[in-house]
């Protein structure tokens, strides 16, 4: 068998070729969606945490007056009715 009768040659393809840029677009594509949705929850979480204090704030001066309401009726147990003047 003589090594030099056979002809080797090397093709590429071009659905080779498309398919290698397949998988780098892929790839890219993969990490730029990775860091968009860290970035997104990472907004949504500070917006979250940023409506949960305002609501809050909004909140404190309703349970302050529920808290001095609750106080006054406390205190007005013993002496009958609560009158205001």
């Amino acid at each position: 068998m003589d090594l030099c009768a056979f002809q080797h040659s090397i093709r590429i393809d071009a659905d080779e070729q498309e398919s290698e840029f397949d998988e780098l677009r892929d790839d890219l594509l993969a990490v730029v969606t990775f860091f968009v949705a860290r970035n997104n929850g990472r907004r949504s979480a500070q917006n979250r945490l940023k409506r949960k204090r305002e609501g809050m704030e909004e909140a404190l001066p309703r349970v302050e007056k529920l808290t001095r309401v609750q106080s006054l009726q406390k205190r007005s147990e013993g002496r009958g009715t609560l009158t205001c003047e």
